[in-house]
This record gives C-alpha cells, structure tokens and sequence, in this order.
C-alpha cells in the first residue's frame, strides 16, 4: 500500500445527489486526500461527463502545475 505524505499525490471525487423541493442536483466533488480540502466541485441538474469535467477542469486550476 502506498502512502499520500503531502498534497497533490492523490485526488479522489464524489457525486453525492442533493434532494431540493422538487427536483435533485449533483454535487460533483474533486478532494485532495491528503488535506482533505475540496479542490473542484461544480454542481448540475444531470449525471452527464461535462459537470465531471468542469469539477475536474477547477481542481486543476485550483492545484496549479
């Protein structure tokens, strides 16, 4: 097993559904796992791959090169 010892080795995300009054959404969450902060996110009405590119393309600009 390997071991996250600093930020940005790992990455992982989440798509936990969000009940409104009358409808759902989609969180998409990019972590960083080893500080645990939130690093991308974006939210949509739909499980489509755009939300999940447009939360992956943030934590990119948010973890930098």
């Amino acid at each position: 097993m390997t071991r996250v010892t600093a930020p940005r080795q790992v990455v992982v995300s989440d798509i936990p559904c969000l009940r409104l009054t009358h409808t759902f959404v989609y969180r998409f969450l990019v972590t960083d796992l080893y500080s645990r902060k939130i690093v991308g996110w974006h939210v949509s009405r739909d499980l489509s791959h755009h939300a999940a590119v447009i939360a992956l393309q943030r934590a990119i600009d948010t973890l930098g090169d």
